[in-house]
């Protein structure tokens, strides 16, 4: 009767742990999302920075390098621009997934070589947080090149904040996120391979984590899994002992379904004043499917007239799977 009794309760808390995870409201993920296209329709790509206060909080935090500060340096930038009609439809749809508080938009660009000319696709990100029907936070791909207003102290975090199992540094505000199993199972890959494949260097568990037809969005990597465990083996031949966990930790981590964004606090100098140091992003996504790195996206695109060193070394190799120069 105890080992019933014990049994039975184990039961009962796993059942609670598994509905603490699944605790997540569709409706008002949903809802948020709507809410973020709108404002990034009307006021981003149409220029309506009059219709701001309509989305945005008071307290809003632009993490932007080109503005910074909140919603007076984010009105001050996007009213810069004669407003335009504002359509019905973005006109690029992105590649959009909510989690809690967290909207992740990946957009996908046309563009030809820097180089050769050569059409090609890149990606590029924003991340907006929501709160209490407002927009709170937002971040982007966005790299500094031009002269930015006088930078304004950002209001300090609210607190530090961790989710059991998912390796991110405390600080960015996740405590509405709720992962089922699934998805806790998919960060865990995400994490695996990046960790014990990409920085730990064994190359060996490549099929562990890559699926054999594993899609690659990055416009310079080789386009098969094949060439890129290739590429990797022609950088670190020689493996480190397996990595305790992924370093740097990802500052913001955002999983639904089968996606997992990792976003990075990127620390550079300020082009515009080398004595500055400005804070951008960089995103790494991936798609898990059946247990395995199904598809890949980053912020690489082929802007540069200067050839990148992964697609130099492809195109030297005389391997059939570079993308096209």
């Amino acid at each position: 009767m105890a080992h019933f009794a014990k049994g039975l309760a184990i039961a009962v808390f796993l059942m609670f742990e598994c509905a603490i995870l699944s605790a997540q409201n569709p409706k008002q993920e949903a809802k948020n999302q709507q809410m973020v296209l709108d404002w990034y329709r009307e006021v981003v790509t149409f220029g309506h920075a009059d219709l701001a206060s309509k989305y945005m909080a008071d307290t809003f935090i632009e993490h932007d390098p080109e503005i910074t500060g909140g919603l007076k340096q984010f009105v001050a930038a996007y009213g810069k621009a004669h407003p335009r009609p504002i359509q019905r439809k973005l006109p690029i749809t992105p590649l959009a997934l909510t989690k809690g508080d967290y909207v992740v938009m990946a957009w996908e660009h046309s563009d030809n070589d820097a180089r050769t000319g050569t059409p090609y696709t890149y990606f590029t990100y924003d991340v907006v947080r929501v709160k209490d029907g407002k927009i709170q936070e937002h971040w982007n791909s966005v790299r500094r090149n031009g002269p930015a207003g006088p930078a304004v102290p950002l209001q300090p975090q609210s607190g530090e904040y961790a989710i059991a199992g998912v390796p991110m540094k405390p600080g960015y505000d996740v405590s509405s996120i709720k992962y089922t199993p699934q998805e806790m199972k998919n960060i865990d890959v995400a994490i695996g391979y990046y960790r014990d494949v990409v920085q730990s260097h064994h190359h060996e568990l490549a099929d562990k984590y890559l699926a054999k037809d594993e899609i690659q969005h990055n416009p310079v990597d080789p386009t098969t899994p094949e060439g890129l465990i290739a590429w990797f083996n022609s950088r670190n031949p020689t493996p480190d002992p397996l990595h305790k966990e992924i370093m740097p930790l990802p500052d913001l981590l955002v999983a639904k379904d089968g996606m997992v964004l990792m976003m990075y606090d990127r620390q550079e100098k300020d082009p515009q004043d080398a004595s500055k140091i400005v804070t951008t992003s960089r995103f790494e996504m991936v798609r898990i499917e059946n247990g395995k790195v199904k598809e890949h996206w980053d912020t690489a695109d082929r802007k540069s007239t200067t050839i990148a060193p992964v697609l130099d070394w492809c195109l030297k190799a005389g391997r059939t799977d570079c993308p096209k120069p």
